[in-house]
């Protein structure tokens, strides 16, 4: 068996595995087989605009999931680089790559959106958007077929007048929720705008569904939505 044949038949078995563990349906084994596996200190990634906090003396902060640098691999103008230091700023939009300069001082810059192209962080997979009915820079995936999902993030900056503390304040995370069917994306926050996407005919089916696997959009977990994702793709082929 020669080499090519071997790397296709471990693809294939990687993204077996990976949708039998509910993971992206292997999207993002995917994604990082589309790119060259090149690293390194490249002046083109490690230049931009200086990153400054959009406001001081609020409460919360705007990042996604911590205050604290995440550890990515991401693809930068069709590279592959991994092992960054990255903050995604949702109220801007924006993803901050932090490094040391070799002086050892501490740099936080933003990333050029025009040439980030996907971003993978643990079992998340961030992309940018390629759907211009989507208000958004950037889209998390969550599963990728004829009927694909997607969610998008955001934080509100804010006054808050009540309680006893008052004040400007970031707010909680913001998710939106995408389905994608033949080029047209439709929004959905529960079941019922979900069951409301597809013919008639079809929604008996995926209610059952949802109740036999305790599916409950609400929660946004990427697992429920992969699997009612997988399933949705086979109802339409039937």
């Amino acid at each position: 068996m020669n080499k090519s044949l071997i790397i296709f038949f471990s693809i294939l078995v990687a993204l077996d595995f990976d949708v039998m563990h509910g993971q992206n349906d292997g999207s993002m084994l995917v994604y990082k087989l589309q790119y060259d596996s090149l690293y390194g200190t490249d002046p083109h990634l490690y230049n931009g605009i200086k990153y400054f906090p959009e406001y001081f003396f609020t409460r919360g902060f705007p990042f996604w999931k911590d205050d604290k640098p995440l550890m990515a691999d991401i693809v930068f103008s069709g590279k592959y680089y991994k092992d960054l230091k990255i903050r995604y700023d949702l109220y801007t939009q924006e993803f901050i790559l932090e490094y040391s300069d070799k002086f050892g001082g501490l740099q936080q810059i933003v990333m050029n959106r025009l040439k980030l192209d996907s971003i993978f962080i643990d079992d998340v997979l961030f992309i940018k958007n390629k759907f211009s009915d989507i208000k958004a820079y950037f889209l998390q995936v969550i599963h990728e077929d004829k009927i694909s999902c997607y969610f998008t993030w955001k934080k509100e900056y804010r006054f808050n007048n009540s309680g006893i503390e008052t004040g400007h304040e970031y707010s909680d995370e913001i998710v939106n929720f995408y389905l994608v069917l033949d080029g047209k994306s439709y929004v959905f926050a529960n079941k019922v705008s979900f069951l409301k996407i597809f013919p008639a005919d079809k929604r008996n089916f995926i209610r059952k569904f949802m109740k036999e696997n305790r599916i409950k959009v609400r929660r946004r977990l990427q697992t429920d939505m992969v699997k009612l994702c997988i399933y949705c793709n086979k109802l339409d082929t039937q």
